[in-house]
Order: structure tokens, then sequence, then C-alpha cells
């Protein structure tokens, strides 16, 4: 058999072979987490310094994340996120005062530390001592007014 007949071959039962190899991992999932074990997810109400807020909590495993939406928006902004952590940690989200299904702040306080302490009195209900934080704008300046938190 020349070289180039040969070399033909091999490369036709290579490729079989990743077919069947991807087909097999398709079938068992050795490339993703499984994505038919779903994670329980729980609605609740949790009590924020200035009204109940409403949490979506659910998933297991891994540094906990907690998701916070931008101005003008809810914690359904990040479902497509937290549903895809959830398969292999813990994935929380959030609205804020005033936001989506949470109650409006009593005081009128809608700053940027009366929202962090919004997400800290979120952590601290559900136990979280620890997690990363990711949020959406809030289409404001970077610390216009020092308002940083240290």
């Amino acid at each position: 058999m020349s070289f180039k007949r040969w070399s033909y071959w091999a490369a036709v039962l290579l490729l079989a072979a990743g077919v069947l190899f991807s087909a097999a991992c398709v079938e068992s999932g050795c490339f993703a987490p499984d994505a038919t074990a779903i994670p329980q997810v729980k609605l609740l109400q949790v009590q924020g310094p200035a009204g109940q807020l409403r949490v979506e909590d659910g998933g297991e495993g891994g540094l906990p994340v907690i998701f916070v939406h931008g101005l003008g928006g809810d914690r359904q902004v990040w479902t497509d996120q937290v549903e895809h952590l959830r398969l292999t940690r813990r994935a929380v989200a959030l609205d804020l005062r005033g936001h989506g299904e949470s109650e409006p702040s009593k005081e009128g306080d809608y700053s940027m530390q009366a929202f962090a302490s919004d997400v800290l009195a979120v952590a601290d209900a559900l136990a979280i001592p620890r997690f990363a934080l990711v949020g959406h704008s809030e289409r404001r300046d970077a610390d216009p007014q020092g308002e940083s938190m240290n």
C-alpha cells in the first residue's frame, strides 16, 4: 500500500474514532457538568435593612456567587448565568431595594452604600460568609461622592 493511500485510510479511521468518541461524550456528558441534574432553586424573602428583599438561591459547591443587577433591572437579568453556574456551585441573585419584587426603601435611600448593605444582609441571612460578587452597571460615575466601601 502506498503512503498516500495509507495516510488516507489513517485519516478516515481517526475521523471515525473522533466521531464515535464525541458521540459517546455527548451521551455520557464527559465534557460538561451533568445537565440533567437540575439543582433545586429556592425563591425567598430576606429581611434587608430597608424592607423585604426577593432572593433566588440554588446550587451547591464551590465558592458561592452573588449576582446584583444594574439600575432599573432585577435578578432575572442573570437567569442564564445563574442557571449555568448552579450546575457546579451555589449561585444567588437578588432584587435590590425598590427593584423587581423587593420592597422600596422606607427612607428613600438608594445609595450605593444602601445597595451594598442589601447584598450583605442577603449574604448574612443565607449564611454565606465568603462569596464572589458579580454586578451589572448602575450607570453612575465611578465613586462620584466617595461612597466606595473599604
